[in-house]
């Protein structure tokens, strides 16, 4: 239901032909997100503590931190949300390729690959989470940490929304749905970004 929303709601990005990356090395053992994400909002993050340079991929569904890439070789700038911003290496492919994100404390960027990626506000997660419908479903890594830093943030209790501070929230908050293909029945994984951290990172599928 959330990623429904975020598909009509956010901004759809879609790029290119051909393998980009046919020529670079695959890394395969850049850290994996899990439940323990969750202890690491507001301090270094584990899902980002393998590092990377622009040569090399990051498998889909994993995130690293490369502090070597220069704004030019990121490719081009397709989104801002909440003080990030997304970069995409091939705009005009549909296929699985390297994107990163800026916009965190360090510095550094941000980089995963996605074939579709599409960016989502905290009022578009609440409006769709906390609905008859959005409670009925389970909650995610990326939901059990927007629980804890909005009851924070916000003083409210768990599954109930923001309220007034909803907008200050947003301003340093969003989520990252990253597919791995482009279709119906593609697999996806979700991000949250918060104050200059990826505080949490769950991969789905079907």
């Amino acid at each position: 239901m959330v990623r429904t929303a975020l598909i009509l709601l956010g901004s759809v990005f879609l790029i290119g032909c051909g393998d980009p990356f046919s020529d670079l090395d695959l890394i395969g053992d850049v850290e994996g997100g899990g439940p323990a994400s969750l202890g690491f909002i507001g301090t270094q993050n584990r899902e980002v503590d393998v590092e990377v340079t622009a040569d090399q991929v990051v498998p889909y569904g994993r995130i690293a931190r490369n502090c070597t890439v220069s704004r030019r070789d990121m490719g081009k700038s397709v989104t801002d949300a909440s003080g990030y911003t997304i970069y995409d290496t091939a705009p005009n492919s549909t296929g699985l390729r390297t994107h990163f994100i800026t916009g965190f404390r360090d510095g550094c960027a941000r980089q995963f690959s996605g074939a579709l990626v599409i960016t989502g506000d905290v009022g578009t997660h609440e409006m769709v989470r906390y609905a008859d419908v959005g409670l009925k479903q389970p909650y995610t890594i990326t939901d059990e940490a927007y629980e804890v830093i909005k009851g924070s943030f916000c003083r409210v209790a768990r599954l109930q929304p923001c309220g007034r501070r909803i907008d200050r929230l947003a301003k340093t908050t969003a989520f990252v749905t990253v597919y791995e293909s482009f279709g119906n029945n593609a697999n996806w994984s979700d991000v949250l970004l918060h104050r200059g951290e990826v505080v949490a990172k769950d991969v789905n599928g079907r």
